[in-house]
Formats: structure tokens, sequence, C-alpha cells
């Protein structure tokens, strides 16, 4: 049979080729689960009122785990295409599950038990969300409209640079459409995106986006436990070998307001 290592290759490797958020987010990646993840966020000051920056103590932020389980018949032992097969399943369930979380927070709930996740509801409402809620409302510019006023409400709150956007598979495929006489619109999105910077994720709906600013640091991605394969789990009753693919995280919003912009 597969190695605890060689299980976890697998399913990292899985996970990468899926994950949406993480290419726009470099996650910081921890070594054990915590209770905690600490935040940055500055204290507010009365608006003329210039005082030295600080950042308010006594900033918890509650991670999540989660879980996707599944286990070999007793006639499947040692079999080890079929253990890869479900390793691969089940990450790609909870590869899923992390970017719904990341880009709705709370309101991935119904995503995370369609995919038979498993976690802690109380965990779940601690979360923030990338995308704000008030994104996915009417929208009458284009795509490249939507992304250049994102730009300008950004820079006026102080983010110049560093911008990621991630949007519908709906408005993804606006940029890709030809115009008459005209290239499609995405040549003049990736001149204003790095690498990566322009990423569309199914489990946005509609007219769904979001552009944000890595350049002050205020949007962060914690990953206190990447995705493994747990081998501890006992056989149930009826014998039957049981696994599951874990891991913990926490979106880190330090600037809620100002770092991120819905798309309109």
């Amino acid at each position: 049979m597969l190695t605890p290592d060689q299980m976890n290759a697998l399913a990292q490797a899985q996970a990468s080729k899926l994950r949406v958020v993480r290419r726009a987010l470099p996650p910081a990646i921890g070594h054990g689960y915590v209770d905690i993840v600490r935040g940055h966020e500055l204290a507010l000051t009365a608006l003329g009122q210039p005082t030295p920056m600080n950042i308010r103590p006594f900033q918890p932020r509650r991670p999540l785990q989660m879980s996707r389980s599944f286990f070999l018949h007793r006639e499947q032992y040692g079999d080890d295409d079929i253990l890869k097969a479900i390793i691969t399943q089940a990450t790609a369930n909870l590869a899923d599950a992390e970017d719904a979380v990341i880009l709705l927070g709370r309101a991935a709930r119904t995503k995370l038990e369609d995919l038979n996740i498993r976690f802690d509801p109380i965990d779940l409402r601690k979360q923030g969300r990338l995308v704000p809620a008030i994104a996915g409302g009417p929208i009458r510019r284009n795509i490249l409209d939507s992304i250049l006023r994102g730009i300008v409400d950004l820079q006026r709150n102080g983010y110049n640079g560093e911008y990621r956007v991630i949007v519908s598979p709906y408005r993804y495929s606006q940029a890709y459409r030809r115009r008459a006489g005209r290239s499609a619109l995405i040549h003049e999105i990736q001149a204003l995106l790095p690498n990566n910077g322009f990423l569309s994720s199914s489990i946005l709906r509609g007219n769904q986006g979001v552009i944000f600013s890595l350049a002050r640091g205020t949007v962060r991605l914690s990953v206190p436990v990447d995705t493994y394969v747990d081998t501890s789990i006992p056989n149930d009753d009826q014998g039957r070998q049981r696994f599951r693919v874990a891991q913990q995280f926490r979106l880190i919003l330090d600037d809620p307001y100002r770092a991120r912009v819905a798309l309109r």
C-alpha cells in the first residue's frame, strides 16, 4: 500500500491543480493545527486627527478545519490504484470547498454540505469572505470597464498595484468574446494584471466578481495545516479501512473595506 508520504504528495498535487484562489493569493503554510491565527488590522482614527500608526491588540481569528472521509472495502486492501483514485476524488471535493469558504465565507455552507465535507458550523460562521456580500447585482459595464472602475476605487483607498481579479465563469467568458472589428477584451485586461491576476471560479455565479490588492499585505491566506491524508482513523464496525483528507485554513482581511472591491 502507498506510504503516508506518497498519499500526502498525491493529495497535495491534486489540490494544487484545482484550487483557484491560491493562484492569486499564495498562502503562508504552517506546521500544525492551531486554535487561532492572528490578524493585523490597523486601528482606525478620526478623520483629520493624525496619530502614530498602530495595530489593535488581541485580534484572534478562528481558522476552519475541514475534511472529506472515505474508506476501502476489505477486498480492496492493498490495491494502490483504488486508493489513488479515491484520494484524488476526495481531494477534489476538499479543494472546491476551500475555494468556496474563502470566496463566500459562511455562505459556503450549502456547497460544503453538497460536497459531504465535515466542518464545524460555528467556526464556519466566523470566517471572512473575499467576495463582498453585495457582489452579484445588475452590471451594465463590460468586464474591462468593471475592472478599471475597481482599480480606481482601490487606488482611491490607497492600494496601488498588485491587483488580482476572480470572477464567475459568465464574467470570465465576457473577456474572451470577440468584438466586431476588435480583439477580445482579455488582451487589455492582461495588460493591467500580473500572471494569475485574472481567474475564474465555478463557485461564483452570475455577475459575481471581486478585485483586490496585495500591495499592503492586508489580504492574506493562512494555512496552518495543508492538505494531507489522515491514516490514523480506526476501521469501522464492518472492518473497512477508513481515511480522511483534511486541512485547516483561514482568510485574513486586515482591511476588509478598502483592500477589496466588488466588481460592478
